[in-house]
């Protein structure tokens, strides 16, 4: 749980300078249907891995701490 207070704000900081300029490419120049769907999901994805890498990288960082 200390990790996820660790890591929380770093990742809010994230979404907040990721998801806006998604948003603006996504309406500004994807077009509506299933181009749009597509994409977004591709971005949701790259973001879903982001979020398992950084948690991850806590748990290796976890696991070393209780080795040591």
């Amino acid at each position: 749980m200390d990790s996820v207070v660790r890591k929380f704000p770093g990742l809010y900081a994230s979404a907040w300078a990721v998801w806006p300029a998604v948003n603006l490419i996504t309406f500004r120049y994807v077009p509506a249907g299933l181009a749009r769907v597509a994409f977004l999901n591709g971005m949701g994805i790259g973001w879903t891995a982001y979020i398992a890498k950084i948690g991850a990288d806590a748990a290796m960082v976890a696991d070393n701490e209780y080795a040591l």
